[in-house]
């Protein structure tokens, strides 16, 4: 069962290899952007228009360390699947 995460702030992280930004608000999804201004949107409440992947947390262990636990996820999606979401155009 997943850890029963409460945050007073979302979660925004920023992995360099791949250029990736998260941005979990300690629900079942971390948010996935190509560019900075659209996860400081959703990390504020406003409306970002460039949401490229919704990783699901349902059932993992977050740990001690949330922060860690996001950027772990971004990376590995980034891994995975950034440079195929790149060379279809999104982002830089």
């Amino acid at each position: 069962m997943a850890d029963s995460v409460q945050l007073d702030e979302p979660i925004v992280v920023h992995v360099e290899r791949g250029d990736w930004y998260g941005v979990w608000h300690g629900g079942d999804y971390i948010n996935v952007y190509p560019d900075p201004e659209n996860a400081d949107l959703d990390a504020n409440g406003g409306n970002p228009q460039t949401c490229v992947h919704s990783i699901n947390t349902t059932g993992d262990v977050i740990g001690d360390d949330p922060e860690e636990y996001v950027r772990k996820e971004v990376q590995e999606w980034a891994d995975e699947q950034g440079g195929e979401y790149r060379a279809n155009g999104w982002g830089a």
